[in-house]
């Protein structure tokens, strides 16, 4: 090869590894623009099961309440239909 060549593959070369060091510069910054979406996405994730379990705790209560006028209701209608036959 003359040293014509050469030079010319060499800076091909170095372009090619300052076009490589920006890609990678990118990339780097897109990995940390992916790391604060990840953990904005956490906090997000944590904030709504946290809602999800108060919500929980909510109908639980309802349910309980539910059930205990439910079975209120129902002594009372035994007791009623225990009256309608005396």
């Amino acid at each position: 090869m003359q040293d014509q060549e050469l030079e010319q593959h060499f800076t091909y070369i170095g372009e090619e590894l300052t076009y490589l060091r920006e890609d990678i510069t990118l990339l780097k910054e897109d990995v940390s623009q992916l790391k604060e979406d990840v953990s904005y996405l956490k906090n997000g994730f944590k904030r709504l099961e946290d809602l999800l379990k108060m919500v929980f705790e909510i109908v639980k209560v309802y349910d309980t309440e539910r059930k205990e006028i439910k079975s209120t209701l129902w002594e009372y209608d035994r007791r009623l239909i225990n009256l309608e036959k005396a």
